[in-house]
């Protein structure tokens, strides 16, 4: 059962590895055509790419810069990042499928906002439940210790 992704992921890379520099030839619609999403050879060109280009890419995190989302990062791999990105978009991929496509090679940490699913809502409650054990050891340090004194006679 496992080994058909395992299958698809090792087509996807012979046919990145096995692209000539044809500028007809595209690798990356090839790889994701071999993961099973349909090809839509219309390809979107313009101003309201570039801005799909840079909302989807803002929702990525670079994988080189911390905290940097790909739109934002001056790293090289941002750039070739979010020229995939555009590849995808021009050629009708929508947002969700484009993040899946850079989930499959990075992780979900490569969201900048990741999905609450698994264990991952640990990272959404842990600033809370930090905040609260906070608050309770000041409560208790401030409460907990004022234990009345006994009078001398």
């Amino acid at each position: 059962m496992r080994k058909l992704p395992l299958a698809l992921a090792l087509s996807a890379l012979g046919a990145l590895l096995s692209a000539q520099e044809d500028p007809g030839v595209r690798p990356l619609a090839d790889a994701v055509q071999l993961l099973g999403w349909p090809l839509d050879q219309a390809r979107e060109e313009g101003p309201d790419l570039e801005d799909r280009t840079e909302g989807v890419s803002s929702l990525l995190q670079c994988p080189v810069c911390q905290g940097l989302s790909v739109a934002d990062s001056p790293s090289s791999m941002a750039r070739n990042m979010r020229d995939q990105v555009r590849d995808l978009v021009s050629l009708g991929y929508d947002q969700d499928q484009v993040l899946s496509y850079f989930e499959r090679s990075y992780g979900e940490f490569v969201r900048m906002k990741p999905p609450v699913r698994g264990l991952n809502w640990l990272v959404w409650l842990a600033p809370v439940l930090g905040l609260l054990g906070c608050g309770a050891m000041v409560g208790w340090a401030l409460h907990g210790h004022h234990t009345p004194q006994k009078e001398a006679y």
